[in-house]
């Protein structure tokens, strides 16, 4: 199966979208401190992680699929920032004190 010319290059896109969120996260959440702009950071990264996993499905079943632990692992982080964010409710949510 030979591929079209630039074919890769949205697979690609979402790779290094994902990349950046991931390690804007950590910047944002034990850098800046800030758990609700890593909250929405986290959002964004799980739904660059459903991107990779359906355009990575078509090309190579056995990559889609090695994503899915890591997409549990995104929503089970997404849950423990959120009761953070929960828990403290001075932090700064968004850079705007509550």
């Amino acid at each position: 199966m030979v591929a079209e010319p630039g074919a890769e290059t949205l697979p690609v896109a979402v790779f290094v979208l994902n990349m950046v969120l991931n390690a804007a996260w950590s910047a944002l959440f034990f850098g800046m401190r800030r758990l609700g702009l890593a909250l929405v950071d986290m959002g964004a990264l799980w739904l660059s992680i459903v991107a990779m996993i359906a355009l990575y499905l078509p090309i190579d079943p056995l990559a889609g699929w090695l994503l899915v632990p890591y997409l549990a692992w995104v929503s089970f982080a997404f849950v423990l920032n959120m009761t953070m964010q929960r828990l403290n409710p001075a932090s700064h949510f968004l850079g705007v004190t509550q």
